[in-house]
């Protein structure tokens, strides 16, 4: 059997964006910041921030089509190990991965050997990139395959043929998107320390502080409250973590000067209160072991698993709604 991961975690690299300036948004993942100047361009460019960047954007803007992909093939064949019979009611196309996404990830192998390095990402990004390739070309024929429904003409002949290739090139996409999503990870979450200490040392706890300090926290409470189980403990002390910095973030906003708060604050902070109800709602369910109902799971076989109160999904989905409101902060 095939282990699927959350479609919402394709998540899985979940962040807030560092500044309000010259930001591109990125779903689920950290965007570094960038200054519009010359000087800061190249410092950018020397301190692997860019590099960085388009690491970033790759991850983010072809990993959840991709695991999508199977997803979706995965909900029709029946038997995983078998493969397709050509006798199922719902055959559908897998999709493909956008040629943007990929026109971006295709790049990375070269940049991954351009200085600066960084290391324990550069490898990773790199091996992600070529299994990603191959996985792309996999879902190109294949829903080529499925789309024209060629498989009416030569009796599923060639899904049978081209079963076993696919889910190996899947599973091994698998395994290089997990690596990058941890190496993206942990780099990620070493820089966001050093920048949490810059802005401490250059401008006290202000507001970019206690934001960066509020996403930081959402960020560790999303990667641990996202797993099957979990350590519940840890769970809480992570959510009271999100909890006291977002009031401290809320607090500051309060008595500061109007044009130091973005503009969009108030759905962010509405997106804050959202993300902490979902994020309780997940560690009681996993605490308290609640059983999902049949109805439960026909949300879930339905494809809307958000639906579900304490569910990845459900977290995963208010999560992303607190990415969208910060990248949309100015």
């Amino acid at each position: 059997m095939i282990s699927m991961k959350p479609l919402a975690t394709a998540l899985l690299l979940g962040g807030i964006t560092l500044s309000f300036t010259a930001c591109k948004k990125v779903g689920e993942a950290v965007q570094a910041a960038k200054t519009a100047t010359e000087a800061n361009s190249a410092a950018s460019a020397e301190n692997g921030t860019e590099k960085f960047n388009a690491y970033i954007s790759c991850y983010n803007d072809a990993d959840a089509s991709a695991h999508r992909s199977m997803r979706e093939y995965a909900s029709w064949v029946q038997d995983m190990d078998a493969g397709p019979t050509g006798k199922e009611s719902n055959i559908d196309n897998p999709g493909t991965i956008s040629e943007n996404a990929m026109e971006g990830c295709n790049k990375i192998t070269a940049l991954a050997d351009a200085k600066p390095a960084i290391a324990g990402l550069d490898e990773a990004a790199k091996a992600y990139a070529a299994s990603l390739s191959v996985w792309a070309a996999r879902l190109q024929e294949a829903d080529k395959y499925y789309s024209n429904e060629d498989y009416k003409d030569d009796n599923m002949a060639k899904g049978k043929a081209m079963h076993t290739d696919f889910v190996a090139a899947y599973r091994a996409f698998d395994e290089a998107s997990d690596r990058f999503s941890d190496a993206l990870e942990e780099v990620g979450h070493k820089r966001r320390l050093e920048e949490l200490a810059t802005l401490e040392k250059s401008e006290g706890k202000k507001f970019r502080y206690w934001h960066l300090s509020a996403s930081m926290n959402a960020e560790s409470l999303i990667n641990h409250i996202t797993e099957d189980e979990f350590d519940v403990e840890k769970a809480q002390a992570l959510i009271q973590a999100y909890e006291e910095s977002s009031e401290a973030l809320k607090n500051y906003a309060k008595s500061a000067e109007q044009q130091e708060v973005p503009s969009g604050f108030g759905l962010f902070v509405t997106r804050q209160e959202s993300f902490l109800q979902a994020a309780k709602k997940r560690m009681r369910r996993v605490r308290d072991k609640q059983p999902y109902s049949s109805g439960d799971i026909s949300y879930f076989k339905a494809g809307h698993g958000r639906m579900v109160e304490g569910s990845t999904e459900s977290v995963v989905h208010a999560y992303n709604q607190l990415v969208d409101a910060s990248n949309f902060l100015h």
